[in-house]
């Protein structure tokens, strides 16, 4: 029985990880998220990367959802991440995430209503 709840796609353009997250997530779809992340990093062999986390079809998460995806943000602050740009409209969404998962806070993050702005930007020294 399959127990994670939301969706997760990732794919790699160059040196950004690109994700989409979509649905509602739970403490085991955080934990899934975390750990493809987690091996789509190692796979940079320590060179540095961006990432893009499309956020434009995520509903939610639980409180455990959100302390995995703190402890994400917390692990990746210690990697060479350059740049981490997210998509998102919801002003509802952003201030959950921005509530919930704060380690990130290190990070250089940008908030995009656009793909293509969020790509943009990445690609910007």
């Amino acid at each position: 029985m399959n127990l994670d709840h939301g969706k997760v796609s990732i794919k790699i353009d160059d040196n950004i990880i690109i994700v989409h997250l979509v649905g509602e997530f739970n403490e085991f779809g955080a934990k899934n998220y975390s750990s493809r992340i987690k091996e789509e990093v190692s796979k940079f062999e320590g060179k540095p990367f961006s990432i893009l986390v499309n956020l434009l079809d995520m509903l939610g998460g639980t409180p455990e959802a959100f302390k995995e995806v703190d402890e994400l943000n917390y692990w990746l602050s210690k990697q060479n991440l350059l740049k981490k740009a997210r998509v998102i409209k919801s002003v509802a969404t952003l201030s959950m995430v921005q509530t919930l998962a704060n380690s990130k806070a290190k990070q250089i993050i940008g908030d995009f209503e656009e793909y293509e702005q969020a790509i943009t930007w990445l690609k910007s020294e």
